[in-house]
């Protein structure tokens, strides 16, 4: 199992502030895990943590849905779970 954490650290606040994971087993097809919104108004770190994933889920998606002040969106596609045996 892999649990998901994601944490946002910034100290002028400008930082994207809703983001959302998917995962998938192949790179291809993607199905949503869920969003965390952080509070832009809080400087400083931040942290949100999912459930846990099966073995089977090895790509994980974070994609903004909405920019920070002055922030830009942006997508990061990740491998985990690599070196797993079952």
């Amino acid at each position: 199992m892999c649990k998901i954490s994601l944490a946002r650290n910034d100290d002028n606040a400008n930082a994207p502030v809703k983001i959302n994971i998917s995962i998938s087993e192949d790179n291809v097809t993607y199905s949503d895990f869920g969003d965390c919104d952080f509070d832009n108004e809080l400087d400083g770190f931040q942290s949100y943590s999912f459930s846990e994933l099966q073995r089977s889920d090895r790509y994980i998606k974070i994609n903004t849905l909405e920019k920070g002040l002055g922030g830009e969106n942006f997508t990061i596609i990740g491998e985990v779970n690599v070196g797993i045996k079952n």
